[in-house]
């Protein structure tokens, strides 16, 4: 726990008095707590909400600590033996915390890292073995290494995705062990400073989360550069966190190909406009949903993201064009090889994606179709998805074995009769698929 006199700054312009006490997590995947007590405010004169940032004392020479849009739940009137009268804050959320060091030797190079959330692929792991007496024999592998290229093909900046240990002495005779997947910063481009060494750190978990089908998020960065060490807590009191299983699918890139795959889609990432890049991004958060949904809420969210592919890369539909003939316009312009694929998106023939778009967007559920169709439905929206994100990205696989294309290449006789199953309810005859 850091406690420390600092400021509570207004949104206009204003500091006020205050008492910031921190406690942070001994690993970074956990959550962190914060305090605050205003000296000197009644509370019924306090409006929690014009509040924007926190900052330390002025006055500490070696560490300085900023708190940035907190969210205040509640303000209650408190008292202390050094103030008469306050206000604490009960704060539920913080954007990020900024602890600025200041090291006593300068550093001759720029360094960077970002801790991530929890994960196994791509990480080098073998399991350890023992033999007969005891002995415990571990082989260390070579950690990936990880190149983002710019537009023109050139190399901006290399990173290590390694493993950092943390241990935790509870008592006298027990030690616990955590192992959080660290992202190093090897090498940069000159004159990159830490907003853009962050900004890469960024782009390498979005294709991250697309290649191990699994949500990666940056809970801490470090930067240290001269006598400073900047480390930054995102969202520290409530850490987002994966949905899903990471095996619950398999990735769909083989953890060998890795380094290949960002090489490629970094530099087609590099030439796509704001707009594009914020499509890509919601695509993959559609796919791997920060928050639990209902299977009708995240089936819209999936054709939300595949209609907002489509929208920025080929426009919108022009006028008195239907969905069908502007989506085969989209499909025709960037194809990509359908493989296990068997429920099409638009086909006027037959009972396609498209129709439970419009049936779930007007109030249908789950519970009027027949068992078994609707995540069927799902997982052939997800790989129509992740397909055409690799087709945008300019990647393709060398490895196309991943666990569920292989599953709905096994079941396809299965699929088809499900597929066939929902015809009647928007009055298609069943149409042969296979």
């Amino acid at each position: 726990m850091t406690r420390a006199d600092g400021y509570a700054w207004t949104s206009d312009g204003q500091k006020i008095l205050c008492r910031i006490a921190i406690w942070l997590p001994w690993d970074a995947s956990g959550n962190g707590q914060m305090e605050v007590e205003i000296f000197q405010v009644k509370w019924e004169m306090l409006e929690p909400r014009s509040i924007t940032n926190f900052s330390a004392h002025e006055d500490l020479p070696s560490f300085s600590f900023q708190a940035f849009d907190p969210l205040i739940r509640r303000a209650q009137y408190c008292h202390s033996l050094r103030h008469t009268g306050g206000v604490r804050l009960t704060i539920s959320r913080i954007r990020n915390w900024l602890l600025t060091t200041h090291l006593e030797a300068p550093l001759t190079m720029n360094a960077f890292e970002a801790t991530l959330s929890n994960f196994n692929y791509g990480l080098p792991w073998d399991p350890a073995r023992h033999d007969w007496k005891g002995n415990r024999f571990v082989s260390v592998e070579e950690s990936p290494k990880l190149s983002l290229l710019d537009a023109n093909g050139d190399i901006s900046s290399v990173w290590e995705l390694q493993k950092h240990w943390h241990w935790n002495l509870q008592n006298s005779s027990h030690v616990s062990a955590t192992a959080s997947p660290v992202l190093k910063l090897l090498n940069a481009s000159a004159g990159m400073d830490a907003e853009e060494l962050a900004q890469n750190a960024r782009n390498i978990c979005t294709l991250l989360s697309l290649a191990a089908r699994h949500r990666v998020h940056i809970y801490r960065t470090v930067h240290q550069h001269g006598q400073v060490s900047e480390e930054n807590w995102l969202v520290p009191l409530r850490r987002p966190r994966a949905t899903t299983e990471e095996n619950a699918c398999g990735p769909l890139i083989q953890s060998n190909e890795l380094s290949s795959f960002i090489e490629a889609a970094s530099k087609t990432w590099s030439a796509l406009t704001d707009d594009q890049k914020d499509a890509v991004r919601l695509a993959i958060f559609a796919i791997h949903p920060p928050t639990e949904q209902t299977m009708e809420a995240r089936f819209m969210n999936l054709f939300s993201s595949l209609e907002g592919l489509g929208k920025r890369w080929i426009g919108p539909k022009k006028k008195r064009e239907i969905f069908r003939d502007w989506y085969e316009r989209f499909r025709d312009q960037y194809p990509i090889e359908m493989g296990p694929i068997l429920w099409p998106v638009s086909d006027a023939e037959t009972t396609d994606l498209y129709w439970f778009r419009n049936e779930f967007a007007h109030g249908r559920t789950v519970m009027h179709l027949p068992p078994g169709v609707l995540p069927l439905a799902i997982d052939h929206l997800q790989l129509l998805i992740e397909f055409t994100l690799l087709r945008l990205l300019g990647y393709q696989r060398t490895n196309r074995s991943d666990w569920l294309t292989a599953e709905q290449v096994k079941n396809s006789a299965k699929n088809v009769q499900l597929i066939d199953s929902v015809c009647h309810l928007s009055g298609k005859t069943p149409k042969d698929l296979s």
